[in-house]
């Protein structure tokens, strides 16, 4: 993805939060200034990592999303380190 510098300067560094997060899922990214690249491995997503949310929602919610649909989803569910951001996203 070419041009997404600009997601480095929201709530959090999102470019950066999407980088570690899809490495700590198991899958090989190279991340620049204003580029990030996913390399793909033909299959799903390992998951089972811990993603740091930097206590923003949007990392959140999509690595929520992310890890149900992970090769592994009912032993090794994404995990979130913030519980806080989901009141942003869901009021109960």
């Amino acid at each position: 993805m070419l041009g997404v510098g600009e997601l480095r300067v929201k709530e959090s560094d999102r470019l950066d939060a999407v980088a570690n997060g899809l490495t700590a899922c198991g899958v090989r990214v190279t991340a620049g200034p204003d580029i990030l690249t996913v390399h793909g491995n033909g299959g799903p997503v390992p998951g089972g990592g811990l993603v740091a949310t930097s206590l923003d929602h949007r990392i959140a919610m999509s690595f929520l999303v992310l890890g149900m649909a992970a090769e592994k989803p009912s032993r090794s569910m994404m995990r979130a380190d913030q519980h806080q951001f989901s009141r942003a996203s869901w009021n109960s």
